[in-house]
């Protein structure tokens, strides 16, 4: 945080706004941007040095929210018809798109989410995720994207907003070693050479 009596620099405004909007992403408020920070800067008060000035922060965060249902995508480099899978999960439902692929189960895409439908909104969870994902080894391409639908925010509901996910993943090509042996067969080794 800037303080009082700090030297002003803009590297550190811009610091402080995007620990701002860090704060407020893990706190339930998805739609903060840079946009919605503002640093006002006042000119120095009559008991300040003359060459001081006062900031303020104004911060238009947008309505908290939370995890919707996730929908998860794969394309893998194979040639399989799709599978599809749904499964109950908090408040919601997870539902799994595989195609191009016939290894990759739902259920090591299930363990690797950090976040439930319902669950409040917060973006470390988000990055928990891909991060798992890309640990596993099995994809080249991870991404995750909210999905905003217009009728989750409206309404009078006591209920916080719903932000659905969609998850899109590539699997990498599978390579395979086929292990060949053979013997090589020359009598002496086989005890049967004749003098």
């Amino acid at each position: 945080l800037v303080g009082t009596g700090q030297r002003f620099a803009e590297a550190d405004l811009l610091a402080e706004r995007g620990r701002l909007i860090e704060v407020l992403q893990r706190r339930g408020h998805p739609l903060v941007t840079r946009d919605s920070i503002r640093a006002i800067v006042f000119g120095a008060n009559e008991d300040a040095k003359p060459d001081t000035v006062d900031i303020r922060f104004e911060i238009r965060p947008g309505p908290r929210m939370r995890f919707g249902d996730v929908h998860v995508e794969v394309d893998g480099p194979e040639r399989a018809p799709a599978r599809l899978d749904s499964m109950a999960r908090g408040d919601g439902q997870v539902t799994t798109r595989i195609e191009d692929d016939t290894r990759l189960e739902p259920f090591l895409l299930h363990r690797a989410l950090r976040f439930a439908p319902g669950d409040p909104y917060d973006v470390s969870r988000l990055r928990s995720t891909k991060q798992r994902l890309e640990r596993v080894g099995v994809f080249s391409f991870s991404d995750i994207t909210p999905q905003l639908p217009a009728a989750s925010l409206q309404g009078d509901s006591l209920e916080l907003p719903v932000l659905p996910h969609r998850i899109r993943l590539r699997t990498r090509p599978r390579h395979s070693i086929r292990l060949e042996g053979f013997v090589l067969q020359r009598s002496y080794l086989l005890g049967t050479e004749r003098d």
